[in-house]
């Protein structure tokens, strides 16, 4: 039986050697498989002396470098979504388009003003100011309209990453079912593994996620804490929209197919986001590439008498913008048609107001909309009615003075004499005291978002790649190291033929060779 066992011993070699020749030929034909994950035969004695047998294909993985790169992954795409939209904000407002230049544009408004108040009676100052105004409120509406665009724009890209989550999570579930399928047998799903782990590290881009591997292979995926593939399904993501008033949308676990209604009691819309606090490193909640977006595009567009958390990104660039248009288009028409009350709840023209060449008082140069429609020409701003407020969104030129004489009606003077200059050097007063600041606090706002988002996207790219390369150290194939692999399972190989051939010849020998006993 000795020269059976020792037979046995060397086919058993001869097998684990085939084998892992077998697996180093794999892991060679896929040396430029983007996300494939070098394996590695794992062999056991079969008993003392009764040769050896494949205990496992295992792959050559670091969860913790894992775990790190998703993590990072995540952060690198908050950031890199939050500098984009600085960048589009500072192409917006910035230097790089010679017609739209906010700075040119308010530079502008500053020198009419200043003109007025050298030579208030001159009718072609008078006339380069109306044109002023209006360029003035046009390319400051244009700003404001194209922040707005920015916004809808940002929110495709919502719909779009939000219906990839989804993909990627069916992805991981597919790759679940036919792992748990053929490791229940025995058999390994390697291939399998490797697809999942490629849908787990894309998915990791796009939000904060974490995930648990359960006995049989497949795993349970969480994003923001909340369950997205779990034993045999997908929790998948739709929509509702943001506000009552707009058609931005927001991620929620729903079944529905259509874009819900904005209603927070909705049971059928469970938020994937909720904002209750700022959104920042310090709170360790700056992750995901759709998290980056819905802070970056913000529930609403804004105007300036809305109260928005500094952290929407577009919001509060709109509502600064806004508040500067603002400040300027009233310190303009409360200088020229300064207001009263009337004793019943609404305004009036002061009658002793500043008046025009011709004697016209209280004629604004910037006219809400509404008012042709409402017939009330003066009206409280009121912080809750849209349509009262002197924001860009409900702002024109007052048709009154695009007229032939609309020049002579501009009210300059306070004392009547065509020379008086006290309005406009009213205005210049109030430009330095409040409309300043408010440009500066703009310029600055963009800027340190800009920066800032910069700063962590450096950072975090070359903190990614680091840790990437440090996987693929591990996990990648290395021609080198297989090759000498394949020159050790060859040489094992060889060795375990040449015993099988002594053992065939003993046999042979003992067989054939020694004859009958006693003979």
């Amino acid at each position: 039986m000795g020269k059976f066992t020792t037979l046995a011993t060397a086919i058993s070699g001869l097998d684990a050697a085939s084998r892992g020749l077998a697996v180093t030929g794999h892991n060679v034909s896929n040396v430029d498989t983007e996300g494939y994950t070098r394996q590695q035969q794992i062999q056991k004695d079969v008993a003392v002396r009764l040769g050896t047998d494949s205990a496992k294909l295992r792959q050559i993985r670091n969860k913790f470098l894992d775990i790190t790169y998703r993590s990072e992954n995540a952060k690198l795409g908050f950031y890199e979504i939050k500098y984009d939209t600085g960048l589009e904000i500072d192409h917006i407002m910035g230097e790089l388009e010679s017609d739209f230049r906010t700075q040119s544009v308010i530079k502008d408004m500053w020198r009419a003003i200043n003109e007025i108040s050298k030579n208030p009676e001159s009718l072609e100052t008078r006339a380069e100011f109306i044109q002023t105004s209006i360029a003035f409120l046009n390319k400051s509406q244009n700003v404001y309209e194209r922040i707005l665009n920015a916004q809808y724009n940002l929110n495709t890209e919502i719909i779009n990453v939000t219906n990839k989550i989804n993909e990627l999570a069916q992805k991981i579930a597919d790759a679940n079912a036919k792992i748990a399928k053929n490791e229940v047998w025995g058999d390994e799903a390697n291939d399998y593994r490797d697809e999942r782990n490629a849908a787990l590290d894309e998915l990791s881009k796009l939000a904060s996620l974490d995930f648990q591997e359960r006995r049989d292979g497949s795993v349970t995926v969480f994003i923001e804490g909340k369950e997205l593939v779990s034993v045999g399904a997908v929790n998948k993501l739709g929509f509702r929209y943001s506000s009552q008033n707009y058609s931005l949308v927001d991620p929620v676990f729903t079944t529905s197919t259509e874009i819900l209604d904005y209603d927070p009691t909705n049971a059928n819309a469970v938020p994937l986001f909720e904002f209750t606090g700022a959104v920042n490193s310090y709170n360790k909640n700056d992750l995901g590439k759709l998290k980056g977006m819905l802070v970056s595009r913000g529930p609403h567009p804004a105007v300036y008498a809305d109260s928005i958390p500094s952290f929407f990104v577009l919001p509060t660039i709109m509502r600064r913008f806004d508040q500067l248009a603002h400040e300027i288009i009233i310190t303009v028409n409360d200088s020229l048609a300064p207001n009263v009350p009337d004793g019943f709840g609404a305004l009036i023209a002061d009658a002793n107001g500043p008046q025009g060449l011709d004697g016209t008082r209280g004629l604004e140069v910037f006219k809400r909309k509404v008012d042709r429609y409402t017939g009330i020409y003066y009206k409280e701003e009121d912080p809750t009615d849209i349509y009262t407020l002197y924001s860009l969104k409900n702002l024109e030129i007052n048709p009154e003075i695009l007229d032939s004489t609309g020049y002579s009606k501009l009210a300059f003077s306070k004392t009547g004499d065509v020379g008086n200059a006290e309005v406009a050097l009213d205005m210049t007063a109030n430009w330095n005291a409040a409309i300043e600041p408010l440009y500066s606090d703009l310029i600055v706002t963009t800027a340190t978002e800009i920066s800032e988002a910069k700063s962590y996207v450096d950072s975090e790219t070359d903190l990614v790649i680091q840790i990437d390369n440090r996987r693929k150290q591990i996990s990648g194939v290395s021609l080198d190291e297989e090759m000498a692999n394949m020159m050790i399972y060859q040489h094992a190989f060889n060795a375990s033929a040449r015993l099988v051939n002594v053992i065939d010849s003993m046999i042979d020998k003992i067989i054939n060779g020694t004859g009958r006993a006693g003979r």
